[in-house]
């Protein structure tokens, strides 16, 4: 059943389907069945029974290296319900990583892949809300879908965390050998939706530096600073002191080309003209640009296009999983 973004009264966009005033309970046979969502039996709490340790931890607390088995939405639950983990988890959580079935139609061996959109995205949002009073003020959730419920579960999770919370939608390229037998297309990149709890409070680590990223530093000038590259100094945003000219070395007269701006005021440009971190080409009688120095610049900001010679493929993923969990690696 497909779902819909409709407007309510209050003029916010949402996504609106059948039975979201409703939540899923499981049951005995594997499937679900819709119930009010204050039925006593979705607010009762799952006990979480010790079992076996997995690596080593820090210190002996319940909260280190906890791993739950069982249904997400019950350990969720049990997270924030129980007071020995809702004193370590709610609120204080980093990052959260989920990865729901895709709703491809599909029949896999541990669940049904063959889901309603109604169903599924019932499903996703009541564990997005749990996920949601977990977060710390700097964390984030990062959901992993292909094609088949991407749009929808972006619209859903505006409505759950704000439009504004939305960070990126990283592209990653599960795999790099092509499949002729496809109709259409051969498909080999999944997404990576990431929300902030609130986003000006999330800070995200930086990549190292790899060897394409530096191939464009040069210094045909001898600057003693080192190797630099170039940097566009204009912009294409309005910018209410970036309309003026200045003049070249040799009295050369720029300015940005039509519905440019410089990206900085005149003060700051000749700043960095006092600096000598401005490159006027080899003539000196080039469009100005701004050199920024290897030293300085560090590591990069992750884009968000995820080649698998960076990250690992679909396959790598399935292999260091094995690793982890001791089981046989796929052949």
């Amino acid at each position: 059943m497909t779902a819909s973004a409709s407007p309510p009264t209050s003029g916010r966009l949402t996504l609106s389907w059948v039975g979201k005033d409703q939540a899923l309970l499981g049951t005995p046979e594997g499937g679900y069945q819709w119930v009010p969502r204050d039925d006593p039996r979705v607010t009762e709490v799952r006990l979480l029974l010790e079992g076996d340790t997995v690596g080593e931890v820090g210190t002996p607390a319940a909260s280190d290296n906890l791993l739950i088995v069982g249904d997400s939405y019950d350990a969720l639950h049990s997270l924030i319900r129980i007071p020995e983990y809702a004193g370590e988890y709610r609120g204080r959580v980093k990052l959260a990583y989920i990865d729901p079935p895709f709703n491809t139609g599909q029949a896999f061996e541990h669940y049904d892949d063959a889901l309603e959109h109604s169903v599924w995205l019932t499903m996703m949002r009541d564990r997005l809300l749990l996920i949601r009073d977990l977060l710390g003020p700097d964390g984030s959730v990062w959901v992993h879908l292909d094609d088949a419920e991407i749009a929808y579960c972006r619209v859903l999770m505006d409505e759950i965390f704000g439009r504004d919370n939305f960070v990126a939608c990283v592209i990653w390229q599960k795999i790099h050998a092509r499949n002729n037998s496809a109709q259409h297309f051969s498909t080999v990149h999944d997404y990576i939706v990431v929300f902030a709890k609130d986003r000006p409070q999330l800070t995200l680590g930086r990549v190292p530096r790899t060897e394409l990223s530096d191939s464009d530093f040069w210094n045909p000038d001898n600057d003693p600073r080192g190797e630099w590259r170039r940097s566009d100094l204009t912009a294409s945003h309005p910018y209410s002191e970036g309309k003026y000219e200045v003049a070249g070395p040799h009295g050369d007269v720029f300015k940005p080309r039509d519905n440019r701006w410089w990206s900085l005021s005149q003060a700051n440009f000749e700043a960095l003209r006092a600096d000598d971190r401005l490159w006027w080409g080899k003539t000196g009688r080039t469009f100005p640009f701004r050199k920024r120095f290897a030293s300085e610049l560090g590591s990069l900001i992750p884009n968000t296009f995820w080649t698998h010679d960076e990250v690992g493929d679909n396959r790598e993923s399935k292999a260091e999983s094995a690793r982890l969990f001791g089981l046989n690696s796929p052949a």
